[in-house]
């Protein structure tokens, strides 16, 4: 039985992000250079269907946050125009 609903776009941004869930252990989290070394700082990854994952890395087993490619490179640009 089809269904003639039009699809929910919050539904179609979840299905994206579920596409680019994936164990953090699977992941290789980095660090940027620019943190100094002093471990106060946020790691990144890059996830299989595009964009990356944000995690604390005080807290690395606690939440990540998952970013589509356009969210990610929105967030760049605001830091390096120091808008955040």
């Amino acid at each position: 039985m089809h269904s003639n609903r039009s699809a929910d776009p919050r539904r179609e941004g979840s299905d994206a992000l579920m596409k680019n869930r994936v164990a953090t252990e699977q992941l290789r989290w980095y660090v940027s250079s620019y943190t100094g070394g002093k471990g106060n700082c946020v790691q990144v990854a890059d996830l299989p269907a595009g964009g990356r994952a944000l995690r604390d890395s005080k807290h690395p087993a606690d939440a990540q946050v998952p970013l589509p490619a356009a969210a990610w490179a929105a967030f760049i640009n605001a830091a390096r125009r120091r808008a955040l």
